[in-house]
């Protein structure tokens, strides 16, 4: 249940403490498979040597070997779905920085005094000039949070109650490109109703 978990984090530190809980998970599992892969030996040798219960060896070495590849590929599934939600978080925390520098920025190129005298003007020039040179050198971190959205593969986080219903709280605006899907705006909160609505 650990490694097949769906909690992908609320914000930005609750999928950090994901991700290292996660890699003791992980941890654990590797710490495992020298024991998994001896009593694997261990049923190979006595299927060499034609033991009574043959059958029963090699049916429970098989569901092993199956429950194993599982827990290993739930645990990969689980790693891919944090790295994917830890790329959102961090999105939204590195947009709403950008965004609360451009409101700083805001009033600085709206104002509308040009100055009483030249002294002035000449000062409001300058602080404008030095608006231009900061919005030219911000563009290069605009283009970096377009590139971090197109990197971004999820839409929406899953998270459960204290009743254990899971629900799912979309981090961004999703659109709908197919009937089968659901339409969403940043915040929405959907009740999954099994397993197959994930």
């Amino acid at each position: 249940p650990v490694a097949a978990s769906t909690n992908r984090g609320r914000d930005l530190i609750g999928v950090q403490n994901l991700i290292k809980k996660h890699q003791a998970v992980v941890a654990e599992i590797n710490n495992h498979e020298p024991r998994i892969s001896s009593v694997l030996r261990d049923a190979e040798d006595l299927l060499a040597e034609g033991h009574f219960a043959s059958e029963e060896v090699r049916a429970r070495a098989a569901q092993l070997t199956d429950q194993w590849q599982q827990l290993k590929q739930k645990a990969d599934q689980r790693r891919q779905d944090l790295d994917a939600s830890l790329a959102a978080h961090q999105y939204l925390a590195d947009a709403n920085e950008a965004e609360a520098w451009m409101k700083e920025k805001e009033p600085i190129a709206g104002g509308q005094d040009y100055g009483k005298d030249e002294d002035s003007s000449e000062a409001l020039l300058k602080k404008h000039e030095a608006l231009i040179t900061d919005l030219e050198a911000f563009q290069a971190t605009i283009e970096s949070l377009r590139q971090q959205a197109n990197q971004c593969s999820q839409h929406e986080t899953p998270v459960a109650d204290i009743t254990g219903k899971e629900f799912v709280q979309a981090l961004y605006d999703y659109t709908e490109k197919s009937p089968r899907e659901v339409s969403m705006r940043k915040n929405d909160v959907l009740t999954l109703l099994n397993s197959n609505n994930k």
